[in-house]
């Protein structure tokens, strides 16, 4: 299993939340590139650590995917964020701000 800090990031984001989530939300809160986020996403889903669900609300706009932990990833995540959280100081990347 590839570990990076951005992968951490995500995970700590996702384990601070009580519902579920999706995608664009995790990017906006860690300041991740969605060319980061979604690949992290769907390696969790591979490992059978979070499942993702298409939303069915009667949203106008695009579905979204939401994505919540099994109860094995919630597990298995937690053994991992405290095995590797010294290793990886992460620091999220913000967007400049202009004035």
């Amino acid at each position: 299993m590839r570990v990076t800090a951005a992968f951490l990031e995500v995970l700590r984001y996702l384990t601070s939340q009580s519902e579920s989530i999706w995608g664009l939300q995790v990017c906006k809160a860690t300041g991740l590139p969605s060319g980061t986020v979604y690949p992290i996403l769907s390696r969790l889903e591979e490992y059978g650590w979070i499942e993702g669900v298409w939303d069915e609300s009667d949203n106008k706009g695009p579905r979204r995917r939401l994505y919540r932990f099994t109860t094995i990833g919630k597990s298995e995540v937690a053994k991992l964020i405290e095995s590797r959280a010294e290793k990886f100081r992460v620091v999220p990347q913000r967007k400049a701000v202009t004035t």
